[in-house]
Formats: structure tokens, C-alpha cells, sequence
């Protein structure tokens, strides 16, 4: 046998030995492995979407939905420590450029192709499909591609730009655009710059079908195949494999894990008929932890069980979950065996890896963060590998570990060896000698990085409005606290008239407990409020546990002038009903302040129902998200707008025993779809307000009293107290109805069966007597001038028409006087107009309300 030995040098500065062992009696090769790495391999990158290592049974998930992938790790490098950053934007601008989000300034998340603003620029930051394309690599990118707008003007050709030359993607775009979340069914796909038909088509497959052409139309010459694969991201949808419309969402996230496998599969042997697999290198990768869904409404989470556990939320989250994802290597001719690898890895470390092996050059005046783990790969152990520590960053917030131990830059320090889960921070007088020595080490590591680099796009992610949110915060908390005047146009109101000051009218005084006492101190005034609370719980019955996270269906995605209308179904009813509901959100980077407006339909809300009540659409034009919310019976009915309100009265869940006055039923329902409204992120959490008119003005005065986080409120002559006089020969100022079934007179207990009467009542004082929990409180004394004052110190308008004349200042007083002792004023407003209806000029008077108290706005002019 003779040895014959050869050298050659590859770019990278590597030297290479190759050793070739020939039998000079039959010149059989004894080992072609190093024969084969002489080569330069083909790459495929496939980059998984949301989903992480807790649904990969290879990484100690207990599901059961990647036999294709495990079957891979199985048989290739499985890497335990692959460090990304907790969300998509920001991991694959990490990835394609090999540089830390600090030096791009792309370390927050944005969506280019749906906020626009800025983009990944091709002269700014270069990908490794650039570097591999100059090296004579032919490169294509199948899936989605989120980091360039590319319906703008001078970003069409934005993937070219960045190196490849061939594409076939879901671009996404902004809200009301048809590719505008159409990934999935029916997807809107661009293959090589040109929309085709998808028509029954699921996306996931129009885009491993391209791919695999791709592979068989270069299988001559070196590629690279970016599969950016648009699997797991939510909604959840069903698959060709997985079709039960009526399937769990769980089950269905479980079906599209096990498509995403499924699509593996079908590349790795679309690779070996085209006789490619031993020099194909296999990159699984994915973006960052598993969404949930709890900011989805997902009634159930999608997290993938270990350990026994599902895993909690993993997006956006800097723990291990979040960060510490699934990398797994596998080429039958480069990785001979089993392995795992320890080595500590990130993102940017892919860019200087591929380059290593495409033999491509990085230009000298490139600063690259990551470091090429190319002879891993090669030499199949961590032997080649010295740096001792990996690292990632979210915003502000940065990461660094080593083998055990992990430091935060806001000074926590967790041992990961017995707290993998992060539920213990150690603190400095608990660290052992080891502990401080990493400790010192990895503070080091932080503190040599520089600041974040300019953000290359203006700041209008669902990150961004949060960060705004809760950077406004303290400043808002002070101005509240300033008790600042209301605009000139709205000052007067806020004034009580004079045959009306100081008199509080037969109404018994909020200040005044059960036992007689007086409430003086604003200490005491707390315990009356809950006091009042309570009483009013328990004499209407008492709510339920209201909903952390209401569970909705978008429907439908409309485009109105400068507004995106979002039809949905939101389960927030006191029976866990879907209510019918428009969202109205108006274009801007926002955070906006948010109003609520409840009537017995959600159409009207917006402008397709009753003249004059459409408060949601009015406040959508002048720069608020609007929640319109119909009756849990109501419906949506653009044909005959009468039809989607008036289908019967509402007195709780048909078939289910009555536990609470449907009233307060009501209001327990505007409490969740509050909820829902601060958990967006198009919202000022701090800044909703709610709105109604007659049944919606009702509506909204007891959500707003009995739930204390509506910032502020308006109330459009809903009869703000009882009041049983007949409107016909005593009170012109109109009767108020709350004895009706449908408010506060149903007998609790009574089941709400199709045949409950919808007539209205005759009034007590005409002999029809008082029943339910109206009943029992206007016999106890009670009156709404308790609940007027659980608004203190929030303001409120009443907007009066024939059901609330000026008279009412006289309960108004009252308020007034709570706002005083706890040292406010400007706080109570009331208009008055001669109908019932509301007017233009009564209207603008709401919306001027909204634009002080939530927007803090003097004076603004009314859109044309």
C-alpha cells in the first residue's frame, strides 16, 4: 500500500491536508470522505418559522410531528446552543448579514413590506447570498421575505440586489393590500418578479415545488437554496394533510409542524434522486421560540410540551425558549455519524460559515461579528472552536452565556446547569468563586460592545408602539395628575349653571357610608369605593372572572380612505359568547388612544347603521383606534342594517340560567373587549375610552363605572339616573327604562328561554311593578349617582338630550364633590340638546372630549 500525499490551499486561509490512500492492487479509494470535502458543497438554509426546540422531539419535545427532521439530527450534527434573537425580523437581518442587531441597528422588530419606513438596504448591509453569488454560487430564496417592501418604488429588485437571482416568495404588504397575509390558501406569491396563479394551492407547497426545480435546474453547479419557509407562523390554518376545519387550534398547530416536516422530507429526497446528497449540505434552522398565541386570542397555547410541561411563550423572549434554538447539520459526505456539538453559536455566526465553505471572499472593510464554525462541519467535533461565549440582543436588552452560566445587561444572572427554565436570579452574595469568575467575564463581553447602532427605518413595529407606550407612561400619569383645564370649546360645559350649583336634589350622597358617617379623606373615600363596588355586584349579581386574554376571529380585512376596518368575532360575552365587532385603525405609526362604542349592533359604530351614531368611524378619522361592539344576539347585516341590531333584547345567554342583570352582563362584556383593546398594540393601554348612545350610552355608563380602567367616558342621553316619571305628563325630560327585563328588572335565577317577553313595561309609577335587582335597589335607597361617582377621578361627558336635561346637574353635584376631595376639578361636563338623537354639534362636542382628555389636544380641527 502507498501513501500518496497532497496539499492545497482554499481561500479562507485553510490549509487542507488531504491524505488519498490508494491499494495499488485493486485502486479502491478506502476513504472518499476527505475526497469529497475538496469540493465546494451545495447549501440548502431552511429556516423554520416560530417554532421552537419545543416541538422538535430531537431537541426533547414530546410530541411526536418531526420524524424527518429528527431522523436528520439523528444522522447529522446536532448543535445544542444556537443562539437567535426572540423574533423574525430581527434573527434573519442577524443571520444574512453575520452581524450582531447592535452594528446594523436592526435589533427591534420591523416589518418592512407591512410598516414601509426603511428596509434592509443593499449599500448599507450585505448577505451571504451576495458573498456566495460573487464566489460563482448560483443562489434562489423560497418563502418569505419580510425585510424589504418590495410593492415599493426602488425596492422591486431588492432581492436580486441582495444576490438572488432567483426567487419565488409571499412578499407580504401593508393592511388592506391583496398580499397582506396570504401565505397560506390561495396565496398571493411572486416567482422571479412575477404574481402567479395559486388558486387551491397551499403556499408551503408552491414553495418547495420551486425550490426543487431550482435544485434540478443547477444540479451542475454549485447553489445555494435559502428556504425560508413561511411554517409555523400563525393564524393557524389546516394543511393537506390536516383538512378538520373544526379542529382545535392546538391541533392544528400540531398539523402544521408536521407539514413543515412533511416539506423537509420531500426536499432532503428531492436532493438524493438528484444524486446530491453527499455534497449537500442541510441547514434546519428556526427564527426564534414558539408563538403561543396568547396575543392571538388562542384559547388554548400552541407551545409544544416538555418535560412534561407545555412551554410557555417564546416569542419576544429573551429566556433560553425564546433564544436558544434547533441547529442541525446534515450531509452524508461531510458528516459521517451522529454527533453534538457544544459549541456556543449565534445567527451572525452563519454568514462567515457559508462563506467559509462557498470559498467566497468577505470584503476587508466588512466588520462581521460572527466566526465561521466551518471546520466543525468538517473535522465532525468542537476541537476547532475558541470563542467561549455566544450572544444575543432584543432592543436595550442583551445576552451572554458561556457553558453554564448566562448574564443579562440589566445585571441578571442565572446558572443554567440547575435553572435551565430561569425562574431563580442568583443573586451576588449566593455566587460561588465559579460563578463570579464567569460573571466578571461575561460583563466584560457586554460592556466591550458598543451602543445600538441608528435604526435604519422609522420605528413603527408592534415593538415600536409598545416601547412608545410604555415610554409614555410616566409622562401621561403626570399630566393626568396636573388637572389640566379643558379647551376653550369645552369649558363652559364643564361649568354647572347656576340655578343648579351646590343643590344636590333628593339623591342620597355617595360620601355618605351605610352606617351614616361622612367620607373625608380621600383614604376613606377608597373604602366607600369599594363599599359601592360591592353592594352593586351583589345586588345585581355578581360578574364572573373576566377574560386575560379573549379569545377572537378576524373575518374580514378592509381597506376606507386612510383606514384599515378589521371585521372580528371576540369571545367576551358574560356566557363566553363571540361577539360581533369592527376595529377601526387609522394609518400612522401609532401607539393611538382607543374608544370603545357599544350599541345594539357593531355595524353602526362605523358608519353602516343609524345616522348620527357613528362615533367609531368619526373617531377612526381623527386619529383613534375605534372597538364598535354589538349585543352578544346581535348580528351584522350590511343589506338591512335594522336586521343585524334589533333581533331580540338581550337578558344573558339563551338556555342558561340568569346569574347577573343583563345590564351588567353587558358591562362585563365592554370590560373584556377592553382587554382586548389594551393587549393591541396599536393602543395606548392607558388611553381608552368608551362611548355610547341611549341603550349604548346605558351601555357605556355602567361599563365605565364598574370598570375602572376606561380612561374616560361619554354618555349620549342615556338617563343617568333613575327616574320614573311619565316623559308624557311629568318629565319632560324623558323616562328612563332600567325596570325593563332587558336592564335591571330580570328575576335572577330564571332561565332566558326564546319566549321572555321583549315588550317594554309599563312604568311603576303607573302601577307595573318593580322586580329583579331594579327592584331591590330603588327600595334600598340606591340611585346611579353611587355609580356617577366610581368615574372619580376619570372625566366623563353626558351628552343630554330629552332623557338628560340640565336638571341632572343636580345628581352631577355629586361627582363633583367626589372629585373634589381628591383635589380634582374639570372633571364633570354636560351638554344638552332639545332631541333625543344626537346632532352634529353634539357629536363634535364628544369627539372634542376625546381629542383633550385622550390625545391632550387644545384644539384640533374636524377632518373635511
Amino acid at each position: 500500500m502507498a501513501l500518496q500525499l497532497s496539499m492545497e490551499i482554499v481561500p479562507m486561509n485553510r490549509l487542507v491536508a488531504t491524505i488519498t490512500i490508494i491499494l495499488l492492487s485493486t485502486y479502491a479509494v478506502v476513504g472518499d470522505e476527505p475526497e469529497q470535502k475538496q469540493h465546494r458543497p451545495n447549501i440548502v438554509f431552511i429556516l423554520l418559522d416560530n417554532v421552537g426546540k419545543d416541538w422538535l422531539r430531537s431537541y426533547g419535545s414530546q410530541e411526536n410531528q418531526t420524524p424527518n427532521i429528527d431522523q436528520l439530527c439523528a444522522t447529522g450534527m446536532k448543535f445544542r446552543n444556537f443562539y437567535v434573537t426572540p423574533v423574525c425580523s430581527t434573527t434573519r437581518t442577524m443571520l444574512l448579514t453575520g452581524r450582531y442587531p447592535f452594528r446594523t441597528g436592526w435589533h427591534t422588530h420591523h416589518d418592512s413590506a407591512i410598516y414601509g419606513g426603511g428596509f434592509l438596504d443593499w449599500n448599507r448591509e450585505i448577505c451571504f447570498a451576495k458573498l456566495m453569488q460573487d464566489a460563482g454560487y448560483r443562489a434562489c430564496i423560497s418563502g418569505k421575505w419580510q425585510i424589504n417592501d418590495l410593492f415599493a418604488p426602488g425596492q422591486q429588485n431588492a432581492l436580486a440586489e441582495h444576490g438572488f437571482e432567483d426567487h419565488c416568495i409571499w412578499p407580504e404588504a401593508k393592511p388592506g393590500l391583496p398580499a397582506h397575509k396570504k401565505r397560506y390558501w390561495d396565496p398571493y406569491v411572486i416567482r422571479n418578479g412575477q404574481k402567479i396563479d395559486t388558486s387551491g394551492r397551499f403556499g408551503p407547497d408552491v414553495f418547495t415545488d420551486h425550490s426543487i426545480e431550482f435544485m434540478r435546474q443547477h444540479r451542475d453547479e454549485p447553489f445555494l437554496l435559502y428556504q425560508s419557509a413561511i411554517l409555523t407562523h400563525i393564524p393557524v390554518t389546516t394543511t393537506p394533510h390536516t383538512t378538520d376545519e373544526n379542529a382545535s387550534a392546538r391541533e392544528k398547530f400540531a398539523g402544521m409542524v408536521h407539514y413543515a416536516d412533511h416539506l423537509i422530507g420531500r426536499l432532503t429526497q428531492a436532493i438524493t434522486r438528484l444524486g446530491l446528497r453527499d455534497n449537500t449540505l442541510i441547514f434546519i434552522a428556526t427564527d426564534n421560540g414558539t408563538d403561543n398565541g396568547s396575543d392571538q386570542g388562542m384559547p388554548e397555547s400552541l407551545g409544544g410540551m416538555r418535560n412534561g410541561r407545555i412551554s410557555d411563550e417564546g416569542i419576544y423572549s429573551l429566556t433560553e425558549r425564546g433564544i436558544n434554538m434547533p441547529l442541525i447539520v446534515n450531509c452524508p459526505g461531510w458528516i459521517t455519524r451522529a454527533v453534538e456539538s457544544d459549541a456556543l453559536l449565534n445567527a451572525a455566526d452563519i454568514l462567515p460559515t457559508l462563506a467559509d465553505l462557498a470559498s467566497a471572499t468577505i470584503p476587508a472593510n466588512l466588520s462581521i461579528d460572527g466566526e465561521s464554525f466551518a471546520d466543525i462541519l468538517r473535522e465532525q467535533n468542537d476541537d476547532s472552536w475558541t470563542r467561549p461565549w455566544t450572544f444575543t440582543q432584543y432592543a436595550t436588552d442583551r445576552v451572554v452565556r458561556d457553558q453554564r452560566y448566562k448574564l443579562y445587561s440589566n445585571g441578571s444572572f442565572f446558572d443554567l446547569a440547575v435553572d435551565p427554565s430561569e425562574q431563580q436570579v442568583i443573586p451576588r452574595t449566593q455566587q460561588n468563586n465559579s460563578a463570579e469568575e464567569s460573571r466578571t467575564k461575561l460583563q466584560q463581553i457586554l460592556d466591550h460592545f458598543p451602543m445600538n447602532s441608528e435604526l435604519p427605518w422609522q420605528f413603527r413595529s408592534i415593538s415600536a408602539r409598545k416601547a412608545r407606550a410604555a415610554k409614555d407612561a410616566q409622562r401621561r400619569a403626570a399630566w393626568i395628575r396636573n388637572d389640566i383645564a379643558p379647551p376653550t370649546q369645552l369649558a363652559d360645559y364643564y361649568q354647572c349653571p347656576p340655578a343648579y350649583q351646590s343643590q344636590m336634589g333628593d339623591y342620597r350622597s355617595p360620601l355618605v357610608r351605610e352606617n351614616g358617617s361622612t367620607i373625608n379623606t380621600p383614604a376613606q373615600w377608597q373604602q366607600r369605593r369599594s363599599e359601592i363596588l360591592g353592594n352593586w355586584h351583589r345586588l345585581m349579581g355578581p360578574w364572573p372572572e373576566l377574560f386575560a386574554q379573549p379569545e377572537f376571529e378576524q373575518i374580514v380585512v378592509t381597506r376606507r380612505e386612510n383606514i384599515t376596518q378589521r371585521q372580528l368575532k371576540i369571545r367576551i360575552g358574560i356566557g363566553g359568547e363571540m361577539v360581533d365587532a369592527f376595529m377601526l385603525v387609522p394609518d400612522g405609526d401609532g401607539p393611538f388612544p382607543a374608544v370603545l362604542v357599544p350599541y345594539y349592533d357593531a355595524q353602526t359604530g362605523i358608519g353602516k347603521g343609524v345616522e348620527l351614531r357613528d362615533f367609531g368611524w368619526q373617531l377612526a378619522k381623527r386619529g383613534f383606534v375605534t372597538l364598535s361592539i354589538g349585543k352578544p344576539n346581535s348580528g351584522v347585516n350590511f343589506d338591512n342594517p335594522r336586521d343585524a341590531g334589533h333581533r331580540g333584547q338581550y337578558f344573558g345567554s339563551e338556555g342558561k340560567v340568569v346569574k347577573t342583570q343583563p345590564l351588567s352582563a353587558l358591562a362585563f362584556a365592554a370590560a373584556n373587549a377592553h382587554t382586548f383593546l389594551a393587549s393591541r398594540p396599536e393602543v395606548y393601554a392607558d388611553r381608552i375610552g368608551i362611548v355610547g348612545h341611549s341603550f349604548g350610552g346605558k351601555w357605556s355608563l355602567f361599563a365605565s363605572c364598574l370598570y375602572e380602567k376606561f380612561a374616560c367616558a361619554a354618555w349620549s342621553d342615556a338617563g343617568i339616573v333613575f327616574d320614573e316619571r311619565n316623559r308624557r305628563k311629568e318629565n319632560p325630560g324623558g323616562s328612563v327604562n332600567y325596570w325593563d327585563a332587558w336592564y335591571l328588572g330580570f328575576e335572577l335565577g330564571k332561565s332566558n328561554t326564546p319566549s321572555q317577553s321583549q315588550r317594554f313595561r309599563k312604568l311603576p309609577s303607573e302601577g307595573e311593578p318593580r322586580t329583579g335587582s331594579y327592584k331591590a335597589l330603588v327600595e334600598g335607597g340606591h340611585d346611579l349617582t353611587e355609580l356617577h361617582a366610581l368615574m372619580a377621578p376619570r372625566p366623563v361627558l353626558v351628552s343630554g338630550g330629552t332623557a338628560d336635561r340640565p336638571e341632572r346637574w343636580l345628581a352631577l353635584n355629586h361627582l363633583i364633590s367626589v372629585n373634589k376631595l381628591l383635589g380634582y376639578k374639570n372633571r364633570v361636563a354636560m351638554t344638552n340638546r332639545d332631541t333625543h338623537g344626537p346632532n352634529s354639534t353634539s357629536n363634535q362636542q364628544i369627539y372634542d372630549f376625546f381629542e383633550w382628555w385622550l390625545k391632550e389636544s387644545k384644539n384640533q380641527p374636524a377632518p373635511e
